[in-house]
């Protein structure tokens, strides 16, 4: 049986969250409803940064057009990569150079 925890939320998001779920077409029954979904949704973009390598520039941008990852997190993601590539090539002027040294 699955147990269930209690959260808090602002007043003006339950308001918000209200409101969509007044609307019937929605197919929000209920607050726990659609917080479960939302909340759902969330895990799943979390679970796909945590268990996938996000050096792959392609799965990158797979994830994103499944909405598992937002635009945001993408970009964040691009600049480590980035920032990872200029130091790899800082690296190899560095090699570069020490083998023209001993040359």
């Amino acid at each position: 049986m699955t147990e269930y925890v209690t959260i808090q939320v602002p007043k003006g998001l339950a308001e918000k969250v209200d409101r969509i779920i007044s609307d019937k077409s929605t197919g929000f029954r209920s607050r726990s409803e659609f917080c479960i979904h939302a909340i759902r949704k969330e895990v799943s973009k979390w679970d796909a940064w945590f268990s996938e390598d996000l050096t792959d520039v392609e799965k990158l941008k797979e994830l994103t057009k499944q909405g598992l990852i937002d635009t945001e997190v993408l970009l964040k993601q691009l600049i480590i990569l980035r920032n990872k590539i200029q130091e790899i090539i800082a690296e190899l002027e560095r090699n570069e150079q020490e083998v023209e040294a001993c040359s």
